[in-house]
């Protein structure tokens, strides 16, 4: 390193290239520091950001300056250039994709509003040449990064025109990057209504499409944004075909619409009886299948709906404003959802569930699935067996459980204990221990008073 700090003094030149040729900005970047922060060398990587016409060299600059800048404090104007030069890059490679987000993370802190500004006339740029791609990322990137600035560059005239722009004019990759956004800013109930009123027209045209991607992209977004009144009234497709279009081809897509599509009381039923659908579900929760957290926790929130023997004061806002213009007179029967919880178990399913690390959010679910199993006394022979009720009690001793999963939590132990032979049950103790603490509660309602002081 001393040698080739000493060769960076002497030939900057001499440096820069061998680092090019290395392949590593990085290394080379590493020499600078802020007392000493090697200008010739910064300068020349700049020439090469602003000049060069070969590919590889741009991106060796680009990356470069982006390292460059993290460790050192620049002004903004004296960088500004990057954004044009980097920008146009972003699809096509992920060395300037990388670049773009270090540059970004570090601008959004020192000079938010130069950032955006020059992001904003780049954006301008690339709609009017109706590169499409580009925008979408840099708006989700943004978007994730820093909610509030991705909702700016969102109700930009230039974003939501590539937007609507992109089905007539763009690659089935830049459409599908386009209806990824959109879903991505589904996330805001804000922009969920604003998509849903401004981009309705794009997302029928979508599922339509002969790309099946395209198609189940466009039927996840219609799903996110509940705009199914809108599209019934329209009479341009169906519950039914909403739900034939997501579960065409079993995808991430597939999990992600079922878990907001499974609040629906016909929809459930409908999943229920497809056991095509069922079976793909409960493969993705055998670990050897499914190494995702992302799709282990969907496919938790579609089980722990279908599960469900809803009473009638639980309806939770979520679900009234997913029905809301769709009610139905369908009546889920609870003799069906309690064969159906008999069916799961029999896959094993919570045998299959204790292999997984789970995330915070996860573990709501599985709570919520294994409350719902218990309500069925026989059920419980195999929740026991396939080791339910140590899961529970593993959970509850976790110091970040929300209060109301709890509830569920001890409710699930109440239930398992209330019918089960105490000599069969291993965690006999701690359960025991679970029902004293869950009736030390205030205001605990009768309702749930009694079976735990029946089940100790």
């Amino acid at each position: 390193k001393d040698e080739f700090r000493s060769l960076a003094l002497k030939n900057p030149d001499r440096a820069v290239g061998l680092s090019k040729k290395c392949g590593k900005p990085l290394y080379l970047i590493s020499l600078a520091t802020e007392d000493d922060p090697l200008q010739p060398i910064f300068d020349i990587i700049k020439n090469l950001a602003k000049n060069s016409k070969q590919e590889d060299e741009l991106y060796f600059a680009l990356d470069a300056i982006s390292l460059y800048v993290t460790f050192n404090k620049i002004p903004f104007q004296q960088v500004e250039f990057f954004v044009g030069a980097c920008v146009p890059c972003l699809v096509k490679s992920d060395v300037c994709w990388a670049a773009f987000s270090r540059f970004y993370a570090r601008y959004s802190i020192l000079d938010p509003t130069g950032l955006y500004e020059a992001v904003e006339q780049q954006i301008d740029i690339l709609n009017a040449k109706e590169d499409y791609g580009p925008i979408f990322k840099i708006v989700g990137h943004a978007f994730v990064f820093k909610k509030d600035q991705g909702k700016k560059f969102f109700d930009l005239e230039s974003v939501q025109d590539s937007i609507r722009n992109v089905n007539e004019f763009s690659s089935p990759t830049t459409i599908k990057e386009g209806l990824s956004l959109l879903s991505l800013l589904c996330s805001d109930e804000e922009l969920r209504k604003e998509i849903a009123v401004k981009f309705i027209s794009v997302l029928t045209h979508g599922i339509k499409s002969n790309d099946i991607d395209i198609q189940e992209l466009s039927t996840l977004v219609i799903i996110k944004t509940w705009s199914f009144t809108q599209v019934e009234l329209e009479k341009s497709i169906s519950i039914d075909e909403l739900y034939n279009t997501i579960t065409k081809k079993f995808t991430k897509t597939t999990i992600e619409g079922l878990a907001y599509l499974s609040i629906k009381p016909d929809v459930r039923r409908r999943i229920r009886n497809d056991d095509e659908v069922v079976f793909d579900l409960t493969k993705l929760l055998d670990k050897s299948q499914n190494d995702s957290q992302e799709d282990l926790y969907g496919v938790l929130v579609v089980l722990a709906n279908l599960t469900t023997i809803e009473e009638k004061s639980e309806v939770s806002e979520l679900k009234k404003h997913a029905q809301k213009g769709l009610e139905s007179n369908i009546e889920e029967d609870p003799l069906e959802i309690v064969e159906f919880q008999a069916d799961l178990l029999e896959r094993n399913i919570l045998a299959s569930i204790s292999g997984h690390e789970v995330s915070p959010n996860s573990i709501i679910q599985i709570v919520r699935l294994i409350f719902n199993l218990s309500t069925s006394k026989d059920n419980r022979p195999q929740i026991l067996a396939q080791g339910g009720l140590k899961i529970i009690l593993k959970f509850l001793n976790l110091s970040t459980f929300p209060e109301e999963t709890k509830i569920i939590a001890y409710r699930a132990v109440s239930n398992l204990l209330l019918t089960t032979d105490p000599k069969t049950i291993f965690e006999l103790r701690q359960a025991q221990y679970a029902l004293f603490l869950f009736l030390k509660t205030e205001e605990l309602p009768l309702k749930d008073q009694l079976p735990a002081l029946i089940s100790l």
